[in-house]
Parts: C-alpha cells; sequence; structure tokens
C-alpha cells in the first residue's frame, strides 16, 4: 500500500489539488505507517525480499528504493542511515534490466545524476535490437514474474532513458 499511496500524495502535489482536512490529516499517517513497515521489513544486508524471512531480492530492493524516492520527492522524511544501506545493497547484487532501469530512476530521483547516468548506459549496453531498427531489452529469465518480461523491461527501461535522457536515439 505504501507506493500507491506515495503516489497519490505526488499527484495531488504537482497538479495542486486542494486536499480536505482528512486527506491532509489521514495521507501522512499512511505513508508513516507504511514507512514503519518498510523499515521492519528490511534484511540485515539492506535489502527486502518476497517475504521477511527469505534472501534479499535486487528487484524488490530496487521497487522498495523506487518507492522512498518518491516519498523524497513528496517531501516525506525519509530515515537517511536506513536509505543509505539500501543504496550500498545493490553494489553486492547482479541485477536484471528491470531492476537497473528502477535504479536508474531512483538515482535520478534523489538527485544523483552521476550514477543515473551510469546505470543508464549499463542498461544500454544490454539493449537488443532487431533488423528492421527497433530496439528491446530482455529479463534475464522468465519465472511468471513482470521484471523478468521482454515486454515490461521494454517498457521500465524506456521510462529510464525518457526520465535521465529524452535526448537519446
Amino acid at each position: 500500500r505504501f507506493l500507491p499511496t506515495i503516489v497519490v500524495a505526488n499527484a495531488f502535489s504537482d497538479i495542486k489539488v486542494p486536499l480536505n482536512d482528512a486527506t491532509k490529516t489521514e495521507l501522512p499517517k499512511m505513508v508513516n505507517k507504511g514507512l514503519q513497515r518498510l523499515y521492519s521489513l528490511q534484511h540485515s544486508d539492506g535489502g527486502w525480499g518476497w517475504w521477511e524471512n527469505d534472501q534479499s531480492n535486487p528487484y524488490m530492493t530496487a521497487y522498495v528504493i523506487y518507492g522512498l524516492s518518491l516519498a523524497k520527492k513528496a517531501n516525506y522524511e525519509i530515515n537517511e542511515s536506513f536509505y543509505q544501506k539500501v543504496i550500498n545493497s545493490f553494489k553486492k547484487s547482479e541485477i536484471n534490466d528491470y531492476t537497473r532501469s528502477l535504479l536508474a530512476i531512483t538515482y535520478k530521483l534523489i538527485g544523483d545524476d552521476n550514477k543515473a547516468l551510469d546505470e543508464l548506459a549499463e542498461l544500454k549496453k544490454n539493449m537488443k535490437t532487431t533488423g528492421e531498427g527497433a530496439a528491446y531489452w530482455e529479463g534475464k529469465e522468465f519465472h511468471y514474474r513482470w521484471q523478468d518480461d521482454k515486454v515490461q523491461t521494454t517498457a521500465m527501461a524506456l521510462r529510464a532513458i525518457l526520465l535521465i535522457d529524452n535526448k537519446s536515439e
């Protein structure tokens, strides 16, 4: 529930919707509740898994920091040491292109343009092309999960490119 709440908070802020008193009161409570749950579910290596007591998964970890970066953008206070522990967890794991796209977007949202460009460069190295001039990205393997699906991976990679380098070919 955390990410949809943050998306709503950002949307209200971006389009300058006047909020009623109940929403102004409840939205921060919902965000804080989500943050506390995320903090409690973080694994000792800095990442998150699909479950509370499994191994950390790079995709789930990237998805969480993507949500946290949106929360920061919406001016919600994030525990900085917690946030850095998450970022540092990526130095130890191999990630797929969907996850790399989320990570690149996160770096851009938190203002680290150099790291965003570094991740984007890695993403572009993995781009596949067809003889007709089309480009796409593939997942490393398919496990009935969207982050390894060619269409979803390509969509997220394009989202990262448009946000970070909108003049890219």
